[in-house]
């Protein structure tokens, strides 16, 4: 009976045993779903638009682009102050979207916006961005600017010349016919030098002539002769060669003066 008592106090231990362990075991779940990324989108972008050597530039249209998207405009208040929300309209893998600047008063130099992203909160951009004024000589209407390290470095992307800092100005050509002189002179001690591009007709620009000044000049006359008269229309930059910013640029404020003149 003691040995009966006994084995039947083991089978019972055992069974309770095993509905404790049965216990302990977490029930089967369901593999959880993937969580989708968040869609590409633009950062916040907040900037300043400003002229080279200047304050701020008010009341300019600004949007992204990537073509055919874009997004809603943006106005530059007073003080030259820009936002642009997020947007996901204008993203997509792989793709460049760029801040396009609408001004006629001014030249900007390509801008590209920052990338798209699938973060959900990205950090602002900020941007602080020159306009060089768009400047024009004709016969009797001189030009006269500052140029120092302030200005921006224009660099050729075809047969053009690269320089910075310098300008960059607008030279149409006289009404009457023959050579086209192109006086230039200047203050401070720096050696600016002058350049003068035409464009040809496929629409792409052409090296005419290079002034470089000789030391302690500060006064040159560039000549375009009659056969010019096929590249239009002209443009003329003033300023140092490509890469002197460097080697440390302008040393000051310079002044410059420009004037055309057309003879028989």
């Amino acid at each position: 009976m003691v040995a009966t008592r006994i084995v039947r106090l083991a089978i019972l231990v055992a069974v309770i045993g095993g509905f404790a362990c049965n216990r302990l075991e977490p029930p089967p779940t369901a593999p959880s779903a993937p969580i989708p990324a968040a869609p590409l989108a633009t950062p916040p972008i907040r900037g300043v638009l400003r002229e080279t050597n200047g304050g701020p530039i008010a009341g300019v249209s600004m949007w992204l682009f990537r073509w055919p998207a874009r997004t809603p405009e943006v106005i530059t208040d007073a003080a030259g102050v820009f936002t642009i929300a997020p947007s996901q309209e204008v993203c997509a893998p792989g793709s460049i979207v760029t801040l396009q600047i609408s001004d006629s008063r001014h030249w900007f130099l390509p801008v590209t916006a920052p990338p798209c992203t699938n973060s959900p909160h990205p950090p602002e951009v900020t941007f602080e961005l020159k306009g060089q004024p768009a400047l024009q000589l004709t016969v009797g209407s001189p030009v006269e600017t500052t140029l120092s390290n302030d200005d921006l470095d224009w660099a050729a992307y075809g047969n053009e010349y690269s320089c910075g800092p310098c300008k960059q100005i607008r030279l149409p050509l006289p009404s009457t016919p023959g050579t086209a002189l192109v006086h230039l002179n200047w203050t401070g001690p720096d050696p600016v030098h002058l350049w003068l591009e035409g464009e040809n007709d496929d629409y792409e620009f052409e090296k005419l002539a290079e002034l470089i000044p000789i030391p302690g000049e500060h006064a040159m006359t560039l000549i375009a002769p009659q056969e010019f008269r096929r590249f239009y229309p002209w443009l003329v930059k003033v300023g140092l060669p490509v890469g002197s910013r460097s080697s440390g640029g302008f040393s000051e404020l310079t002044t410059v003066h420009l004037e055309v003149e057309s003879v028989p």
